[in-house]
Parts: C-alpha cells; structure tokens; sequence
C-alpha cells in the first residue's frame, strides 16, 4: 500500500498543515503476500516496486494498463529475505537473508525475468 500525506505546499500563512487538515490517502493496494512484508523499494523510472516477505519471496509488481499492480517477477528465497535494495541504472536487485546471506540479481530490461543468483557472505 502507498499513501499521500500531504501532497499540498505549505501556505506562506505559517499554518502547519501536517496534523491539522492532512489524511493519508491509499492509492494502490498491492496483493498476493500471504505473509508480512519486510521491505518495500518504489522505482523511480517505471511504476513498479519490489517486496520481500516472510513467506520468503521477492516480487516486483508493474502497474499495468487496467491501474493495477500485477506481479512480473516472483521468486522464492531459501530464507526470509529481511531487505532490498536495487540500482535502476545497473539493473542490479541485492536481497538480504535473514541468515545473513546476500544474493545479487541482474534483472532484465524489460522487468520480466532476472539472472540466477549469486551468493555473497
């Protein structure tokens, strides 16, 4: 999920607006976790993000044509993934284990499939 909190620019009044007028607003409702998530990545160049969960997957959902996000890349750790992080100028995906273990992936240009791992202690 991702909220706006306060999308408005501070009036040259002094008034605070956070707190007084200012409500999260959801705008997307990301599915398909069937556990809790553990770290969220937002894209910055395509309308996607990653997750990593406890059900020990990390998925990349692209909005797609109909405004909703739909997952495009869906792969299973051997251990919870506990946190992301991704180079959109490399392509480069690092997840972290919760057994301390880092794997790197290169991910496609076109967001649909990524490289096999390689393992980094």
């Amino acid at each position: 999920m991702s909220a706006v909190i306060n999308s408005r620019p501070t009036s040259s009044t002094g008034a605070n607006s956070i707190g007084e007028e200012a409500r999260p607003a959801l705008l997307h409702k990301i599915e398909g976790h069937v556990a809790r998530v553990n770290d969220v990545v937002l894209l910055s160049k395509e309308e996607g993000v990653w997750t990593a969960s406890d059900d020990r997957s990390v998925r990349l959902y692209l909005k797609r044509d109909n405004g909703q996000f739909w997952p495009s890349i869906h792969k299973i750790m051997p251990v919870a993934p506990t946190c992301l992080y991704y180079s959109e100028e490399t392509s480069r995906l690092l997840v972290g284990l919760l057994n301390g273990h880092v794997y790197e992936f290169h991910v496609a240009d076109d967001y649909n499939s990524m490289s096999d791992p390689e393992a980094r202690r």
